[in-house]
């Protein structure tokens, strides 16, 4: 289209254009065989990088992880500690009630020997 004349033909019927360039079966295809390779080359370049990024990611998770684990056990820790208080306290308690029940009783036998003395100068 275009040619005053037919155009001119290679051995095997392909089309021979003025530059090498523009030769449709010969550079075109390869040049853009070449740009896809680098085309692909660097989107597998941008995954690595982007799976570099997702395993720093899961590694910053799991040191979370970690110090959550860590922060639990210290609250359960307290949590044994604050127990063995209250149970300390509760013993505590016991005891000063033990004191104050004998107490009592000191203060009726006190009581009872009073009013046997008081009953012993009354007669």
């Amino acid at each position: 289209m275009g040619w005053a004349s037919r155009p001119p033909v290679k051995k095997g019927g392909q089309d021979v254009h003025p530059t090498r360039l523009n030769n449709l079966f010969l550079a075109n295809p390869l040049m853009e065989f070449k740009y896809s390779l680098t085309e692909f080359k660097a989107s597998l370049m941008e995954f690595k990088y982007s799976l570099m990024e997702f395993k720093a990611s899961l590694t910053e998770f799991k040191a979370s992880l970690m110090e959550f684990k860590y922060s639990l056990m210290e609250f359960k820790y307290s949590l044994t500690e604050f127990k063995a208080s209250l149970m300390e306290f509760k013993y505590s308690l016991t005891e000063f009630k033990y004191s104050l029940m004998e107490f009592r009783a000191s203060l009726t036998t006190i009581t009872a020997i009073f009013n046997s003395i008081k009953y012993t100068f009354k007669n």
